[in-house]
């Protein structure tokens, strides 16, 4: 699963969370693995190396994307563009 808009992507989150849950700080279910693996890693790299104008080495994308992610759910959401640097 792959999503091409924010709004799709929250969609998702909503009705997953309404039905799974998400237990702070720990991966409990296999659906929130899935989300995770939805990410396309190149716009993720690009997304994360021009937020923190820095190369970053591909294995870290994916803890970036897991921290971004968690911080989004946990937060209650916020917009990309509120992100602090």
């Amino acid at each position: 699963m792959t999503f091409t808009k924010e709004s799709n992507f929250e969609d998702a989150l909503v009705e997953l969370l309404s039905h799974k849950g998400w237990e702070k700080n720990v991966i409990t279910y296999s659906t929130e693995d899935e989300l995770k693996d939805s990410v396309d890693k190149f716009k993720a790299k690009k997304f994360f190396e021009e937020r923190d104008a820095q190369s970053i080495p591909p294995f870290k994308v994916n803890m970036k994307t897991d921290d971004l992610l968690k911080r989004f759910i946990l937060s209650g959401g916020f917009e990309i563009s509120t992100l602090e640097l």
